[in-house]
C-alpha cells in the first residue's frame, strides 16, 4: 500500500493481496481495516515515480463493497 495522506508517499509494508470470492483483491494487514479494491488499482512493483497513479480503465469500478467476511 502507498501510504501519505499528509505526508510524501512512500510505500508501507505489512499488507497482504489475495484475490477475492467476490471479485478484485482483497487487502489485509493486522494494523488496519480490510479493504477491496479492483485489480487495476493493485501493483506488484514500486514505481518509478511515486506520484503518478494508476491508469484507470475506461468505465472503471472505484469502490468494491461489500468487503467479504472474514
Amino acid at each position: 500500500m502507498r501510504g501519505g495522506l499528509n505526508e510524501e508517499s512512500h510505500w508501507k509494508s505489512g499488507w497482504h493481496g489475495a484475490a477475492s470470492v467476490l471479485g478484485g483483491i482483497l487487502m489485509t494487514n493486522p494494523n488496519y481495516r480490510d479493504c477491496q479494491v479492483p485489480e487495476w488499482r493493485v501493483s506488484f512493483k514500486e514505481p518509478v515515480d511515486m506520484k503518478v497513479g494508476p491508469e484507470v480503465p475506461e468505465g472503471a469500478l472505484w469502490p468494491l463493497t461489500p468487503v467479504e467476511p472474514r
